[in-house]
C-alpha cells in the first residue's frame, strides 16, 4: 500500500520507494503502486529515505534527524501566528476596552473554529473603531471650543486656541494612521481568514484520508485475522490427514503381516499337492507299466497267475480315486496361481498407493516432516517401502 508522502516544503513523494510523486498521478512510476491516501512525512538528510512528521531518528541509516526538519509545519506557525496576535490584542484592550460584541452564529448552531479564531482582529478592530469615535469627538469640542475663542483678543485665549489648533492637527494624523491600521488589519483579517478556511478544508481533507487509512487498515487486519483462520484450519486439516495417514499405514502393516502369513500358508499347499501330484505320477505310471507287461514266450514254462475279482476292483476304485485327486490338486493348482496372480495385482496397487502417500508427505511442512521422521512409525514407514522396493 503506497501514501503520498507530503513534506514541509510542498514536494511530494513515493511512501514506499521514495521516488517524485507528482501531483496529478494516482500511482508511482516507479513501483507502480497506486496511491491510497496522503501521508505528512519528511525525507531524512543523509539517506534521502521517507519518515514520519514526528520522526526523530532515521530507521534506515540510524542517524538523528535535525530538529528543524522534524518540528516543522503549519500548525507550529499559525499557533505562533495566533498567540502574537491575541497577545496584541491583550495588549489593546487592557489599554482601552472595548464592548463586547457577540460573535456570529453559524447556520449549523455550532460555532465554527473559521469564525471563532480570528477574534482578536475583531478585538482589535472594535478598539480602533472606538479609539477614532474618541478622536472626533474630542477634534468637535476643540473646533467648537475654538469657535468660541475665535472673538477673544486676550492672549491666553488666543494661546489656548493655538494649542487647540495644534492638538487637532495631531489627532487627524493619529487618526489618519489609525484608519490605515484599520484597513492593514481588515486585510489581514481577510488574509488570516483565508489561511484559517484553507487550513480547515486540508484538516478536513486529511481528516478523510486518515479515515480512509484507518479503513484500509481495518480491512488489512480484517484480511489477516482471516488468513490466520485459513491457516488454522489447513493446520487442521494436515493434523487430520497425518492421522489418517498414520492408520492407513497400520492397516497396511496388517495387510502386509496377512499377506505374508497367507503367502506363506500357500507356498506349504503348493508343495504339498506338488509331492501329492508326484506320487500319484508315479503310482499311475506303475499301474501303467504292470498292465503293459510283455506276455511270456512259446518255449518257457507258462505260469499263469489268476488275479481275483476283488484286486481288480480295488485297482479301479484306486485309479478312480488317483484321477479325482489329480483334478482336485490342478483345481487346487490353479486356484492357487489365481489367487497368487490377484495377491501381484494388490501387491502393485499397494505400491501405488505407498508412492502416493510419499507425495503427499512431501507436501506436508517441515516441521511436521521432521516431526514424522523422529516419530516410531518412520522406521516402519522406511521398512514397507524397502519390502515394496520404493
Amino acid at each position: 500500500m503506497a501514501l503520498r508522502a507530503l513534506t514541509p516544503s510542498g514536494a511530494a513523494y513515493c511512501s514506499e520507494c521514495g521516488a517524485e510523486a507528482p501531483e496529478g498521478a494516482d500511482a508511482c512510476r516507479a513501483c507502480k503502486r497506486t496511491f491510497e491516501g496522503v501521508l505528512e512525512a519528511i525525507r531524512c538528510p543523509f539517506c534521502a529515505v521517507i519518515l514520519f512528521r514526528n520522526a526523530t531518528e532515521c530507521y534506515h541509516c540510524g542517524r538523528a534527524v535535525p530538529a528543524g526538519e522534524a518540528e516543522f509545519s503549519e500548525e507550529r506557525f499559525f499557533e505562533k501566528l495566533l498567540d502574537s496576535t491575541r497577545q496584541a490584542a491583550t495588549v489593546e484592550v487592557d489599554r482601552e476596552p472595548p464592548p463586547p460584541a457577540p460573535p456570529k452564529p453559524p447556520e449549523d448552531g455550532a460555532e465554527s473554529p473559521v469564525f471563532r479564531l480570528p477574534e482578536p482582529f475583531q478585538q482589535l478592530l472594535l478598539s480602533r473603531r472606538k479609539r477614532i469615535e474618541q478622536m472626533d469627538a474630542i477634534v468637535a469640542r476643540a473646533r467648537k471650543r475654538i469657535r468660541v475663542l475665535e472673538p477673544s483678543s486676550s492672549p491666553i485665549e488666543i494661546r489656548e486656541r493655538e494649542e487647540l489648533k495644534r492638538q487637532i492637527e495631531d489627532i487627524l494624523v493619529e487618526r489618519e494612521e489609525t484608519m490605515r491600521i484599520e484597513e492593514g488589519i481588515t486585510g489581514m483579517e481577510r488574509i488570516y481568514r483565508n489561511i484559517l478556511q484553507l487550513q480547515e478544508a486540508q484538516l478536513r481533507d486529511r481528516e478523510d484520508s486518515l479515515k480512509a487509512r484507518a479503513e484500509t487498515f481495518r480491512t488489512e487486519l480484517e484480511r489477516r485475522e482471516q488468513e490466520k483462520a485459513e491457516v488454522r484450519q489447513r493446520e487442521a486439516d494436515l493434523e487430520r490427514r497425518e492421522d489418517e495417514f498414520r492408520s492407513l499405514l497400520s492397516r497396511l502393516h496388517e495387510r502386509e503381516h496377512e499377506l505374508d502369513a497367507r503367502g506363506t500358508r500357500l507356498g506349504d499347499r503348493m508343495r504339498s499337492l506338488e509331492e501329492k501330484s508326484d506320487q500319484l505320477d508315479a503310482m499311475e505310471d506303475t499301474l501303467r507299466t504292470r498292465a503293459r507287461s510283455p506276455q511270456p514266450k512259446a518255449g518257457s514254462e507258462k505260469i499263469t497267475i489268476q488275479t481275483s475279482d476283488t484286486e481288480v476292483r480295488d485297482l479301479q476304485l484306486r485309479l478312480t480315486e488317483l484321477e479325482e485327486q489329480m483334478e482336485s490338486v490342478v483345481d487346487e493348482k490353479n486356484r492357487l496361481k489365481a489367487q497368487e496372480e490377484k495377491q501381484s495385482a494388490h501387491r502393485e496397487d499397494i505400491k501405488a498407493l505407498l508412492k502416493v502417500l510419499d507425495e503427499l508427505l512431501e507436501k506436508l511442512p517441515d516441521e511436521e516432516i521432521r516431526k514424522f521422521a523422529k516419530s516410531k512409525d518412520f522406521a516402519s514407514y522406511e521398512k514397507v517401502l524397502e519390502t515394496y522396493g520404493l
